[in-house]
């Protein structure tokens, strides 16, 4: 009776230990496989892309120089153009022309944008809010799903290709307005970028937006993962696709194109 004992703490030891170490495990790959280390040798960074609405693309520069964004984009001869200094952002208004200080969720939108190493590019510093949930199928492909448990009860899922380690998918349940909403992304068309893989097409959905009310919002993890599985098929939501035509690291970059008073000429 004490072998048998013994023989089960040792499974149940065992398993907390590789449980672990798995994720750690797949963090890691992961990393490995993106890129990641290359990053630390980016000063700045000049994206050109487009962002797909319905059939209109509007294009867009993105230029980075450490925590600092511009983005530039132009709407059938109507530029826009928002800056964030790293600390403060703003933005010319495209109805009256005025520069306002930016929102917060509009900043947190363009850090989104210009992020090339993709969400688990600083897995370090939320490891203690990741959890491997075990390996799944997604679009016929086996993947990794890691759970990220943030504040106010937002959920993102991952989902990582088990053979090249690659970012597929992300999932985020969110509460909006009362209502329960799934963020989906998906990360295509990698390309390597002086050692670093970058998704050039990312297309995101939101489920529950409108079509049948709740849908890809279902109560529980199976209801997510359903989610992100079907995410491009059945009515969709609030939809929209960035595609970027040309990444190029460590350019020249002024200062100057990160202040309000690049957007007011002052």
């Amino acid at each position: 009776m004490k072998q048998l004992s013994f023989f089960f703490l040792m499974i149940l030891a065992s398993f907390g230990f590789l449980s672990g170490q798995s994720l750690d495990d797949v963090l890691a790959n992961h990393a490995k496989a993106s890129g990641y280390d290359h990053l630390s040798s980016v000063k700045t960074t000049r994206i050109k892309g487009v962002t797909m609405r319905g059939t209109m693309e509007v294009p867009f520069t993105i230029l980075t120089k450490g925590d600092k964004i511009r983005y530039e984009s132009d709407m059938q001869g109507r530029k826009m153009i928002q800056v964030f200094d790293g600390t403060q952002g703003w933005f010319i208004s495209p109805r009256s022309g005025e520069v306002r200080e930016m929102p917060a969720r509009l900043v947190q939108m363009i850090k989104e944008r210009s992020k090339l190493g993709g969400p688990l590019e600083s897995w370090k510093e939320i490891r203690d809010n990741l959890t491997l949930e075990g390996k799944d199928d997604m679009d016929g492909k086996p993947v990794y799903e890691i759970k990220y448990t943030r504040g106010r009860g937002v959920v993102t899922r991952f989902f990582i290709d088990v053979n090249d380690y690659l970012l597929l998918k992300s999932s985020t349940r969110m509460n909006y307005n009362g209502r329960d909403l799934n963020r989906l992304v998906s990360y295509d068309e990698y390309k390597n970028v002086e050692g670093v893989m970058i998704p050039f097409v990312r297309k995101t959905r939101m489920e529950g937006v409108s079509g049948t009310p709740g849908q890809g919002a279902r109560a529980g993890k199976r209801g997510t993962r359903q989610a992100a599985r079907g995410s491009d098929r059945g009515p969709a939501g609030g939809q929209g696709e960035i595609r970027f035509t040309k990444v190029e690291f460590n350019v020249p970059v002024d200062d100057n194109l990160f202040t309000k008073e690049s957007l007011t000429g002052k």
